[in-house]
């Protein structure tokens, strides 16, 4: 515990020095404004409960007190493009087959001859080609109407 407030208070330290020279170089973005001691856990207005935060000063870019901005991080933004262009890598290249469609979050218990209705399943997003509505995979991985199986 005393290892990690040492820590904490050099990185405060730190940040207050590399904080004062950045308080006049980048303005803030709108309803936000520059303080050499800002909250590390500061409110963002999709999350209305409140978190455990140690209470160090950090040099940021701060919400205006009374105003909540929406703060997404690069790294979410990265990630959200990440999966979009693997949904569409993906599609693009895919060939699906007879009474299939491809689709971007299909079931992970597709219905089959075995199982036509699964009764426990997963909410996980598969992505590939699945039967079309109305079809059931069977035994050899086609999709055939019911009354085919």
């Amino acid at each position: 515990m005393k290892k990690t407030t040492i820590v904490l208070g050099l990185m405060a330290f730190l940040g207050v020095l590399a904080g004062e020279a950045r308080s006049t170089a980048v303005p803030c973005q709108e309803n936000a404004e520059w303080t050499n001691c800002g909250s590390m856990c500061p409110p963002m207005c999709n999350s209305t409960t409140s978190t455990v935060c140690p209470q160090v000063c950090v040099p940021r870019c701060q919400c205006i007190e009374g105003k909540r901005t929406y703060q997404i991080t690069m790294s979410r933004n990265l990630l959200l493009l990440f999966v979009v262009l693997a949904v569409i890598a993906s599609s693009l290249g895919q060939q699906c087959g007879l009474n299939e469609e491809f689709n971007s979050c299909g079931s992970a218990c597709e219905p089959s001859c075995a199982k036509p209705k699964p009764n426990v399943c997963t909410m996980n997003c598969i992505i590939g080609c699945q039967c079309k509505s109305g079809y059931l995979r069977n035994g050899q991985g086609t999709c055939v109407a019911p009354e085919n199986c």
